[in-house]
């Protein structure tokens, strides 16, 4: 009966937080052009408030960036037409429906958007060596030009 029970059933799988989907708003992103996805337990307003400065750096105005620490499938982001660019901030790909291999601080073209892999935004901010790699390898080429 033993060698029949497979033990490490479970020993690989992550908990995963699962977003309902069916309260998803079928234009929840209008008229935003960024959409960063962050870690649950994040103070949003304060989490909220340093992704805006970073993307007014890039010349990206606050109300075109929508913030969220629910995750959204990526079928829903697809029918976005706004949306442009997608962070995910500390969010395994994998957990809203991407099956690809993503390289940090990389872009990656799926269908008409970028999605970019990072570290969370918490770790980002409180680390300078990270803090100047996201900003000279990732957002300044991109958003301002080498």
């Amino acid at each position: 009966m033993e060698a029949q029970f497979p033990f490490n059933l479970f020993e690989t799988n992550d908990i995963i937080q699962v977003f309902d989907n069916q309260t998803v708003s079928a234009d929840f992103c209008t008229g935003k052009r960024v959409l960063a996805l962050v870690l649950p337990y994040h103070d949003m307003q304060e989490i909220s408030q340093q992704v805006y400065k970073i993307f007014s750096a890039c010349k990206i105005a606050p109300e075109k960036v929508l913030v969220s620490n629910q995750l959204v499938d990526w079928s829903h982001i697809e029918q976005q037409q706004d949306v442009k660019e997608v962070f995910l901030f500390g969010i395994k790909p994998v957990s809203i429906g991407i099956h690809y291999n993503l390289f940090p601080y990389r872009f990656l073209s799926l269908g008409t958007k970028k999605v970019v892999l990072a570290d969370p935004i918490d770790l980002i901010l409180s680390q300078s060596q990270l803090k100047a790699d996201f900003w000279h390898k990732t957002l300044k080429p991109y958003f301002i030009g080498a």
